[in-house]
């Protein structure tokens, strides 16, 4: 990869910061930017536990998988995340008819407190 695809770190402080302000997102019914931009925050919360330290972008799945490998994710949760990708995939790709419940929501959110933990 180019160095340019390097990431820079995030503190946890900052990922922090902005999940709640993504809670907040959420309770003003805006589920579809607070859904995209969780997943943004999960991969943020990766970069920082990455062994490798490239901090290169990821496919959603390579972020839950390895989470989940390295013990930061429980396999329940895994796997509830694995069935929102498509989903997530559907919103960043451009079906404007693609909405996300606040379970959904939840889940990642609650994935990105896992991976802080």
């Amino acid at each position: 990869p180019l160095m340019s695809d390097a990431l820079p770190a995030a503190s946890e402080a900052s990922i922090r910061s902005q999940l709640t302000e993504l809670r907040e997102l959420g309770r003003q019914g805006q589920n579809r930017a607070a859904f995209v931009l969780a997943w943004s925050l999960l991969e943020a919360a990766f970069h920082r536990l990455d062994e490798d330290g490239s901090r290169r972008p990821r496919k959603p799945g390579t972020v839950l998988e390895s989470l989940a490998r390295l013990g930061y994710l429980a396999p329940e949760l895994e796997t509830r995340l694995r069935s929102l990708v498509l989903l997530r995939n559907r919103i960043v790709h451009g079906d404007i008819s693609a909405q996300p419940s606040a379970d959904d929501l939840d889940a990642v959110f609650e994935a990105i407190d896992e991976a802080l933990a």
